[in-house]
C-alpha cells in the first residue's frame, strides 16, 4: 500500500518560477481548508470532502500525511477548493480553486486501513 499525502502550497505569480511565499508572511497558527469534490460513477452522488492540513513545512507548505482517497472516488478530474476561514491573511489569493487529475492506482482508500 502506498501512503498518500495531500499537500498545498503558496506561491507567488510574477516572480521566479516557483517562487514561494516566505516563511514569515503567515503566522505559525494559519491552517488552511481544503474542500475537495471528487470525480464520482456515472449516477452516483456527490463526493466532496473537507481537510485541514496541519502539518507544516517550512510555513508555506501545508500538509496531512495521513490523507485517504475516499472509496467511492473514481479516476477523472477532482475541483480543490483552498481557503483560509479563520485567518485574515494579509494578501489576495489570485485563485484558490485548480482542477487536479485523479488516478487511483496504487493509493491508499478509506478501506485500506
Amino acid at each position: 500500500m502506498m501512503k498518500s499525502r495531500l499537500w498545498c502550497s503558496l506561491a507567488i505569480t510574477g516572480l521566479v518560477l516557483g517562487s514561494r511565499l516566505s516563511m514569515y508572511a503567515l503566522p505559525a497558527s494559519t491552517v488552511p481548508r481544503v474542500k475537495i469534490q471528487w470525480p464520482v460513477a456515472a449516477a452516483a452522488p456527490a463526493l466532496a470532502t473537507l481537510h485541514n492540513p496541519t502539518q507544516r513545512c517550512c510555513y508555506w507548505e501545508y500538509y496531512n500525511s495521513d490523507f485517504k482517497v475516499p472509496q467511492t472516488a473514481v479516476a477523472g478530474t477532482a475541483t480543490v477548493t483552498v481557503d483560509f476561514p479563520d485567518t485574515d491573511i494579509p494578501f489576495e489569493l489570485k485563485t484558490n480553486q485548480i482542477e487536479v487529475p485523479v488516478a487511483l492506482t496504487g493509493l491508499a482508500s478509506e478501506d485500506d486501513q
